[in-house]
């Protein structure tokens, strides 16, 4: 799974994937398989001032909020990047099997001219439809349902169905 199968061939694409005119950046690397084959491809292609280390939340949710398009296999790219409507490819299968909202590309080949071109589609789609996990106001949801709730009418007893 995961960068296994991208690995070998993150350190082909070349550290910009071979879209051209776009800035790249690098984050984090994650212990999964291809983890050397990713740092090796980082350290030949990227600057320094590329490459950041583990971000706080807020800041990596800000710095994600005014990219283009996140690039890997994190659930990042499912989650937090589809809530700021900001697009993902998603390299491998890694995520397989989990929701996903139309602004996920997946690559599930991760091939460099696969890699090119979900990025380029990334990059040119505008993206529409509901986040599979909500649209931000849970909480709020529920707080509203509680508190038209009268104690005395919600069943306490427990009611096992096994």
């Amino acid at each position: 799974g995961g960068f296994d199968e991208a690995g070998g061939v993150v350190a082909d694409v070349g550290f910009g994937a071979g879209v051209e005119g776009e800035e790249l950046g690098a984050g984090e690397v994650v212990a999964d398989p291809g983890r050397p084959a990713v740092l090796r491809a980082i350290a030949d292609h990227a600057h320094a001032s590329e490459v950041r280390d583990h971000l706080p939340r807020p800041e990596f949710l800000a710095l994600l909020a005014g990219t283009k398009a996140l690039v890997g296999n994190s659930s990042a790219g499912l989650i937090e990047a589809a809530a700021l409507k900001t697009p993902a490819v998603n390299l491998g299968h890694r995520q397989r099997g989990r929701q996903r909202p139309a602004s996920v590309i997946d690559c599930p080949h991760p091939t460099q001219t696969n890699i090119r071109n979900a990025i380029k589609q990334a990059l040119t789609q505008t993206f529409r439809g509901r986040h599979p996990y909500g649209d931000g106001t849970t909480g709020q949801q529920i707080a509203d349902t509680l508190a038209t709730l009268t104690p005395a009418n919600v069943p306490v007893a427990k009611h096992n169905t096994y």
